[in-house]
């Protein structure tokens, strides 16, 4: 990814919650890749995220199996929130070959930035993100920006053909010419 390459994310409107949660629910199955690459090319994580009405998860990376609870939350300045709560889990191997621990569950909520693309109007795919940069544009006002450094990937739906998905190999965050 280029270090210079900056997003301005949608501005969600407080009453998108109850919209975001349904298309979660509704697209089933999501596909998570990350964006940091192997030695191969490859993305080093993929794992798969189902929500389901009523807040129940669950997440599958390699062969760990987490139950969790989730919600969405969208704040003061339009961003939305994923919020993770991981409850239990199997005691397999995740995508980074690491050995899950069911007695660490359940633990701490995450929270995650959902950044979709087409601002919403297809919501197929997000990048996953840290809390935005905020930045004063030409105007004067405050924007909220990322920075390559604060998407680590992206979610795309089973709504979304295989052959149409982003391969996270393919795709860099490019600096404006």
């Amino acid at each position: 990814m280029a270090a210079g390459g900056l997003l301005t994310p949608p501005v969600a409107a407080k009453d998108d919650g109850d919209r975001i949660k349904s298309w979660l629910v509704q697209s089933g199955t999501w596909h998570f890749a990350a964006t940091a690459l192997n030695e191969a090319g490859q993305s080093e994580c993929r794992e798969t995220w189902t929500f389901r009405e009523g807040g129940g998860a669950t997440f599958l990376s390699a062969q760990q199996v987490i139950e969790g609870r989730w919600w969405v939350e969208i704040d003061a300045d339009g961003v939305v929130w994923l919020r993770l709560r991981s409850l239990t889990t199997n005691a397999g191997v995740d995508c980074m070959g690491n050995l899950a621990d069911p007695a660490t569950y359940p633990r701490p909520e995450r929270r995650i930035v959902l950044s979709f693309f087409d601002d919403g109007a297809d919501p197929t795919a997000a990048l996953t993100c840290r809390a935005p940069d905020m930045i004063r544009g030409p105007d004067g006002q405050l924007v909220q920006a990322y920075a390559p450094r604060r998407c680590w990937g992206i979610i795309q739906s089973d709504r979304l053909p295989a052959e149409n998905r982003i391969d996270p190999s393919q795709w860099r965050m490019v600096s404006p010419q």
